[in-house]
């Protein structure tokens, strides 16, 4: 677990691969970073590399299932664009 720095004040801290979601149709889907908030909300992050991306991607199936599966929980799938980061879905 990483302690959050300056640079993002609304973090509080972060893990890579800190939590597996269990998906009937996919086994367990781990998302790349859980992340909370101050104040204690739990965000999952997904990050996909410049170009990595695509509407029969895998990676997206997962994501959105589990976004369905677990609505407590806020999903965020950043990739990289040539303009910097941005969020997908």
């Amino acid at each position: 677990t990483q302690m959050a720095s300056s640079r993002w004040p609304d973090i509080d801290r972060w893990a890579y691969e800190a939590m597996g979601l269990r998906l009937p149709d996919w086994g367990i889907y781990w998302p790349d970073f859980l992340v909370v908030l101050v104040g204690g909300k739990i965000e999952f992050h997904e990050i996909k590399g410049k170009g990595k991306f695509s509407v029969r991607d895998k990676a997206k199936a997962k994501f959105l299932d589990a976004r369905r599966l677990f609505p407590e929980f806020t999903f965020r799938m950043i990739a990289r664009a040539d303009s910097g980061w941005i969020e997908i879905l």
